[in-house]
């Protein structure tokens, strides 16, 4: 697991898996155990290659894009499918 800060928690970023095999990211609090957030959504009619993820945006996650970009997780916006969704390359390995 990857440390990260988002907003005022400092979490560890752990990799999954959806069940059509695209990468999931949960941010998990350090202290805790406890899940922090979701940082990847599944918009399955979204095609995106094995690359990429779709960061989840909005709601309780503004600013996960910003985050994970700064952080060097995730590089540029591709392309916004719908409101808070952003398709972006994934630039690290998936690891836990």
């Amino acid at each position: 697991m990857r440390p990260i800060t988002f907003k005022q928690y400092h979490c560890l970023l752990e990799f999954g898996e959806y069940p059509n095999r695209r990468t999931a990211m949960v941010l998990i609090d350090a202290e805790d155990g406890m899940v922090v957030a979701k940082a990847t959504v599944n918009l399955v009619n979204e095609d995106v290659t094995g690359k990429e993820v779709i960061v989840k945006d909005y709601s309780e996650n503004t600013g996960m894009y910003d985050c994970l970009f700064k952080q060097g997780i995730v590089g540029p916006i591709k392309r916004v499918p719908q409101a808070g969704c952003i398709v972006c390359d994934l630039l690290i390995e998936p690891s836990n």
